[in-house]
């Protein structure tokens, strides 16, 4: 039987889950977000306003190493088949679901429960509410599909921060005197 990759954020959560699990998975950490907008397109904005505000993401320098380990864990088990299992168990919120889908799309797996495709590993989404065995197991006990609705307002917020935050940044940079050359804004500020 091959080996199923658990992929979490945290990588001081990785030594329990692999305890808690045994030895048929690895436990890899993402260490945080992977990607996020670019400083391209309209205004540096990362976001292709022409496009439908189409987000332009990037990887982040300093999680370029991380991604290639990731990538050849996640192809070691695909390489396995249908014997191994690849689990997305990033913090359940609206920022672990993003890092979730952009892991899906970084390493190119296949859709949730995927039997279709003998080349892609089966890749499920498992929320870790807590980090007991008790807590675990229930995890496994119901994988699920990643969430469509909480990455697009993950994308929602990202965009609308970039957008509106660059803007009125300047904007209080400009008009603010003093010491507050530092200073931005965002989605929350741009109401006051």
């Amino acid at each position: 039987m091959g080996k199923s990759l658990v992929i979490v954020e945290s990588e001081a959560k990785t030594s329990t889950i692999k305890r808690y699990l045994g030895k048929d998975f690895d436990v890899m950490a993402t260490h945080g977000h992977v990607r996020d907008l670019s400083k391209e397109g309209d205004r540096q904005f990362g976001v292709d306003i022409e496009n439908d505000f189409a987000p332009i993401w990037k990887i982040d320098e300093d999680k370029k190493a991380v991604v290639k380990e990731l990538k050849q864990a996640a192809k070691g088990v695909e390489a396995n088949g249908a014997d191994g299992c690849i689990y997305i168990a990033t913090d359940p919120d609206r920022e672990g679901e993003a890092i979730g889908w952009h892991l899906w799309d970084i390493l190119e797996l296949a859709p949730a429960g995927n039997s279709d495709d003998d080349d892609k590993a089966v890749v499920f989404r498992i929320l870790l509410e807590e980090i007991t065995k008790t807590g675990i197991d229930r995890a496994f006990k119901e994988p699920m599909e990643l969430d469509a609705y909480k990455f697009d307002a993950y994308k929602a917020r990202r965009i609308l921060d970039r957008i509106i935050g660059f803007s009125l940044s300047d904007v209080l940079r400009e008009k603010v005197p003093g010491e507050w050359k530092k200073i931005t804004g965002g989605r929350v500020q741009s109401v006051a």
